[in-house]
């Protein structure tokens, strides 16, 4: 059985990113109290305290170290490197993409961020965009802007997005392109 990513391991992860978070709170408490952020931006709907990330985020690190050691399980102890290269290239590259879009609301440019979700989407059909290092690089990417719990929405709808776009539809204009060709 592959240990690659181990309960020690996971744990550390876990209490690192939680306590990057702890410390985001701390600095907020100092100055001028720990923000909330509103549904959609609109002070309209109901605000989402940033104090709700202590839960979120412990919770969102633990259960994708866990699914991604799942699938290391499933793999020879020889694919072990090349697929811990890929998943930190999609972490790092989810991360710098919710980074960009913190940065793009921050400037103004939501016409922007719009087009870089779209982007994405049309992406999810040539990449396995579903993956849970690229939805956890993308929620902390966006943890210091937006909360813990907006980006966690926000990533719970494009998780089901990029799996239709991913699993369902692409599969099946695969198959269907298969059975044209007879391949």
């Amino acid at each position: 059985m592959n240990n690659h990513l181990t309960l020690g391991k996971r744990i550390i992860l876990t209490c690192l990113t939680t306590s990057l978070f702890g410390l985001l709170l701390i600095w907020e408490h100092l100055h001028g109290g720990v923000e909330s952020h509103y549904l959609l931006h609109n002070p309209d709907l109901p605000s989402i305290s940033n104090w709700w990330g202590l839960l979120n985020i412990p919770l969102v690190t633990w259960i994708s170290l866990w699914l991604i050691q799942k699938r290391f399980e499933k793999v020879e102890e020889s694919s072990i490197p090349g697929m811990t290269r890929q998943v930190i290239i999609r972490f790092s590259a989810a991360l710098l993409f919710g980074i960009s879009m913190s940065l793009l609301f921050v400037f103004g440019q939501e016409n922007a961020m719009l087009w870089m979700m779209l982007g994405a989407i049309v992406l999810s059909f040539f990449l396995p965009l579903y993956l849970p290092e690229n939805i956890l690089g993308f929620i902390l990417g966006m943890v210091v802007t937006f909360g813990a719990t907006i980006p966690l929405i926000l990533a719970a709808i494009l998780l089901i997005i990029f799996v239709i776009a991913y699993v369902l539809i692409r599969r099946a204009i695969l198959g269907i392109l298969r059975l044209l060709t007879g391949k």
